[in-house]
């Protein structure tokens, strides 16, 4: 991007400026960018050096389409590169772009591949989500639809299970949503919008919440995974029957009351939002109210994390700012008090003017060790007609300023979804955004480039039964520099697209980590001192370690005897609800086999090993 020079300070393309180019902004980008200085982050968009010419474009005669642009990014192949699924709204197939390398330019290079992979349906998808359902270690893909091509099917959702490789004859994915019982989520028509995935009922499995947003079409979705493979609509049992009435766009699992259990989240339209508290047994109380959260009047996107690093998860809501409104409603930032009950700060903080809001992700774009917030948005209307997206880079004193267009995030477009992810494996978070009627764009991040450091943390929970697969619902809390991070590993989407699920630090210029503290799902913790940093670690956990260390000693038998007597959930190890013979029999057999080994590699490390391919069809 090229930058003008204006009485000694470089300033930004006039196209970048808009209405929200405020002084302090403005203030902000002649200290951070005077001649002879690096900007604090930079976003260059790659996308046509990438391969990437994906579009979503839906058909006029789907009146709600306008509102939908899905993408998620995940390892499909498992060859250590994070590649992206694409949702093309019916004017063509979707798309499936496998990451082949990082060219010398130090741009990712794609290819599409969703015809030998069986995924390259012409359909009016809306939402993406990917979850490993079957704990294989191979990402399977979710995907809401609102109809075929010619927008006149009921709407059936897919759930791609994905085999591994693409083979001649055999397609890496199989849609098995309607033997898995998750194919609709409306009675009455074609509905839904994001899916997340989180394990409500302790059991191990991952459990799938659908939202849905038209009037009176009942299709906000809770469904209870199943031994077999299967899912049961729990909905009626299991949550508020007012359910019904909210408008919902992207739901979430975190577990905001410290209790264990992962609760729901809901960002939802003209004021439906929802805060719902988990009973430990996946029955869930309407707590909005009481909590203070709700208060956003056009909930859409949403961005679940702890912004202000006191360890507790905090909710970003985006909504609908309008300049003219008394109340300048706007996306709120509810702060959790860790006591059931948050603070929304969003004016305070400076993020409440996002235009008119949609996908947002949180993460440490900068990587200063803080997290930032990233916002895409856009509509019709003149007040928010080709708004650029929004990157608010968090302070630290609970404050967060504006930075994107001196960034160079020069997206115009109708935004839908955004993704945060590391497209070309050098540490930093690359930048996806979707749009209506516009080509999808990949801002690749250059802040690695600025000396500072990072850590990725992905979970292999195969080994353990009892955790969800790929660590859904872990808390990971990494100290550096004396500052202590958090982080949820979630499979939560921001507005119908994910980001992967894993954990990414930065650690600004520290050099040494000195604690990993991980609390997984089942209540087991394990800790690691002096952790390599600029590296992408793949850590696992230990039945038989129950101290923590990732060893298998005496005193671990000892600890897990205690455990079992004392019925603490990390001793049962088949995830039944019970404490049986056969966790004990488990015990034994893990504590023989010994702790799974962790690996790790560095950017320029060759890919890790795969799991192996399933060959047996559902």
């Amino acid at each position: 991007m090229e930058f003008l020079a204006i009485r000694g300070i470089l300033m930004p393309p006039m196209g970048l400026l808009s209405r929200h180019a405020c002084p302090a902004a403005l203030a902000a980008f002649a200290v951070n960018a005077a001649p002879g200085q690096p900007l604090p982050v930079t976003l260059l968009d790659i996308t046509p050096a990438t391969g990437i010419d994906a579009q979503f474009q839906p058909p006029a005669s789907v009146q709600i389409s306008f509102m939908i642009a899905g993408a998620a990014a995940a390892d499909v192949n498992n060859d250590g590169l994070n590649d992206l699924f694409i949702l093309s709204g019916g004017h063509a197939p979707d798309r499936l772009y496998l990451c082949t390398g990082i060219d010398t330019n130090g741009v990712p290079q794609y290819e599409d591949h969703a015809a030998e992979w069986g995924i390259d349906r012409a359909q009016i998808g809306a939402g993406v989500s990917f979850a490993d359902i079957n704990n294989d270690g191979w990402p399977d893909l979710y995907i809401t639809v609102q109809g075929d091509a010619d927008g006149q099917s009921s709407g059936m959702h897919r759930l791609m299970l994905n085999h591994g490789t693409a083979e001649p004859g055999l397609a890496g994915f199989t849609d098995v949503a309607d033997l898995a019982g998750v194919s609709t989520t409306s009675p009455t028509q074609p509905d839904g919008y994001g899916s997340a995935w989180g394990d409500i009922n302790a059991d191990g499995r991952l459990d799938l919440f659908v939202a849905g947003w038209i009037l009176n079409s009942d299709a906000n979705r809770l469904f209870l995974a199943n031994t077999d493979g299967t899912f049961t609509d729990v909905t009626a049992t299991h949550l508020p029957a007012d359910i019904v009435s909210a408008r919902g766009f992207s739901p979430a699992f975190a577990d905001v009351n410290n209790d264990t259990h992962p609760d729901i989240l809901l960002a939802a339209d003209y004021g439906t939002s929802r805060l719902l508290l988990n009973d430990g047994a996946g029955r869930f109380t309407d707590a909005t109210a009481a909590a203070g959260v709700g208060l956003d009047s056009n909930g859409m996107g949403s961005a679940v994390a702890d912004f202000n690093a006191d360890g507790h998860i905090d909710w970003y809501v985006t909504s609908i700012h309008r300049p003219s409104s008394a109340t300048q409603d706007g996306n709120k930032l509810y702060l959790n008090n860790a006591d059931a009950t948050f603070t929304e700060t969003a004016r305070a903080a400076g993020v409440d003017d996002g235009g008119w809001g949609w996908g947002a992700s949180a993460g440490d774009i900068d990587l200063d060790g803080n997290t930032d917030i990233i916002e895409t948005n856009g509509w019709s209307g003149a007040l928010w007609l080709n708004e650029r997206s929004y990157l608010w880079l968090n302070n630290a004193d609970g404050t967060f300023t504006e930075s994107g267009f001196m960034a160079g995030l020069n997206h115009t477009g109708q935004g839908r979804g955004l993704l945060l992810f590391d497209a070309d494996n050098d540490g930093d978070l690359d930048v996806g955004i979707t749009a209506i009627d516009r080509p999808f764009r990949l801002y690749r991040n250059d802040a690695a480039d600025r000396a500072r450091n990072w850590v990725r943390i992905n979970l292999d929970t195969r080994s353990s039964p009892s955790i969800p697969p790929m660590g859904v619902g872990t808390r990971i809390a990494l100290t550096a520099g004396g500052r202590t991070q958090h982080r949820l590993v979630q499979a939560n989407p921001s507005y119908l697209a994910q980001s992967p699920i894993e954990a990414h630090f930065g650690l600004n210029t520290t050099d040494t980590i000195e604690r990993v503290e991980i609390r997984w799902p089942n209540g087991a913790v394990r800790t690691i001192e002096n952790l390599a940093i600029n590296t992408i670690h793949t850590l696992t956990p230990c039945d038989a370690d129950t101290d923590g260390d990732h060893r298998v000693t005496a005193a671990d038998v000892t600890g897990y005897i205690d455990a079992f007597l004392a019925r603490e959930r990390r001793a049962d190890l088949d995830a039944d609800a019970r404490h049986t013979f056969f966790d004990i029999i488990r015990y034994l057999d893990a504590y023989h086999a010994g702790c799974p080994q962790d690996t790790q590699r560095s950017t320029q490390s060759p890919p890790p090993s795969k799991p192996a391919r399933r060959t047996i069809r559902p």
